[in-house]
């Protein structure tokens, strides 16, 4: 199985889509509560620190562990290169 390079693409426009509500919830519930010269900093580390929570929480890390670009790449890698013997998968060529 290749992997197309158009699913990193795919992957990184849901991640950015998803993170946008995000963001946005994170600038309002701030805004009373942060000095304006650090609050696009404050913004995007608790925009980044709420989103990686609720994708815990959702279970989408755990997803994307088995589904995700990266996971599917890297298993597409190793298969090219195991092979299975009596002993079980080795590397390299036969």
């Amino acid at each position: 199985m290749v992997v197309p390079p158009e699913d990193l693409l795919v992957e990184a426009a849901v991640v950015a889509l998803t993170l946008v509500p995000v963001w946005w919830v994170t600038t309002q519930a701030t805004t009373p509560f942060v000095a304006p010269s650090i609050k696009s900093a404050v913004d995007v580390a608790v925009s980044g620190f709420a989103f990686h929570l609720l994708c815990e929480e959702f279970g989408i890390n755990e997803w994307y562990l088995t589904h995700g670009y990266a996971f599917r790449k890297v298993f597409t890698d190793l298969n090219k290169r195991c092979y299975i013997t009596s002993y079980g998968v080795a590397m390299g060529s036969l």
